[in-house]
């Protein structure tokens, strides 16, 4: 790989954006020999100082990049507009687009390309603070693997999936830029606040790629009550509105029968076998797995102290301009 580009997207996240600033920084000093790295920020009209502690940090820091571009929007547009924007202005075909509140992990994200493929999905750990919450990765990513162990479709078998159940966590996903053909776009600017299963599945259907599952975590997931979680949200109803076109129209077509939907039942019933721990006590390549996760997760802990460090160290240096950003 000669080439990468890290993409931060934001939205009046200036509590965290040092702190991914910081992850990135890690993964240059360690891993990013011989590479030219860029930089984008994605900003969707913050009112906070996101952008100005953003470019304050570059600008303290502008040797780790070949290239900074930094987008920012006049208006609030919705989380699909800053990502589309975002992929139009990547110009390198490696490339990883997460939220400003989320973190690169130790692991070193560049190996994840080493291999000729084109779509890569990776389990996340998730977080909030200091904290991990929800350790035990979800099944459908574990099934994955024992599908993969197998030479089963992959492709084919993520499609299915998503017609029913959205398991996938996207930030955990890698896509080469040559697959983001104008089809994707042609889907995305049907929404504004659902981008992961339109993009996904837009880039699965039309194109006939190479996926691999790797079972090694590289992104470190900050869960916190938003738009899809949260009924109060001022945009929630526009969430569930999109996500019924996802259901009614995108896959529409790939239903038969809505109520014997035999496939569906399937997912409910694997869930609970691999909830209680069933079903991975007679699979090796799950049980591998989840002790690999558990030696990674204590390994996590000590990583988002080390950068939280990093990143009060930086606003302190600041002095009283970003004071209020200091964490407790």
């Amino acid at each position: 790989m000669k080439d990468f580009t890290f993409v931060m997207l934001t939205y009046n996240q200036e509590q965290y954006v040092i702190e991914h600033l910081e992850s990135i920084k890690y993964q240059i000093e360690n891993f990013g020999n011989n590479i030219k790295i860029n930089f984008i920020l994605a900003d969707d009209s913050s009112q906070d100082n996101t952008v100005d502690m953003t470019k304050k940090w570059i600008e303290d820091n502008k040797e780790l990049f070949f290239s900074c571009n930094f987008i920012v929007s006049r208006e609030n547009k919705g989380i699909v507009n800053n990502i589309t924007t975002a992929l139009k202005n990547i110009q390198t075909e490696y490339y990883k687009i997460l939220a400003g509140d989320d973190l690169y992990f130790k692991n070193n994200i560049f190996e994840i390309f080493s291999s000729n493929d084109d779509i890569y999905f990776t389990p996340v750990i998730r977080f909030n603070g200091t904290n991990l919450i929800n350790t035990d990765s979800k099944w459908f990513f574990k099934e994955l693997l024992a599908f993969q162990y197998n030479k089963c479709d992959i492709q084919k078998i993520i499609l299915k999936s998503l017609k029913y159940s959205m398991n996938l966590e996207s930030p955990g996903l890698f896509i080469k830029k040559s697959l983001v053909m104008d089809s994707v776009y042609n889907i995305l600017k049907r929404f504004h606040y659902i981008d992961d299963v339109p993009f996904i599945y837009s880039v699965l259907q039309r194109n006939q790629v190479k996926v691999l599952v790797v079972d090694k975590p590289y992104i470190l997931y900050r869960v916190q009550s938003g738009i899809s979680t949260t009924k109060k949200h001022s945009k929630y109803k526009l969430f569930i509105e999109e996500n019924k076109i996802i259901r009614n129209e995108i896959f529409t077509k790939q239903r038969k029968n809505k109520y014997l939907n035999w496939f569906k039942y399937e997912y409910k019933i694997k869930d609970f076998l691999y909830r209680y721990n069933i079903i991975q006590r007679k699979n090796k390549v799950i049980q591998n797995f989840r002790i690999n996760m558990q030696k990674e997760e204590r390994l996590a802990i000590e990583y988002i102290k080390l950068i939280n460090k990093r990143a009060k160290q930086w606003e302190m240096q600041q002095g009283d301009k970003y004071v209020k950003m200091h964490r407790n």
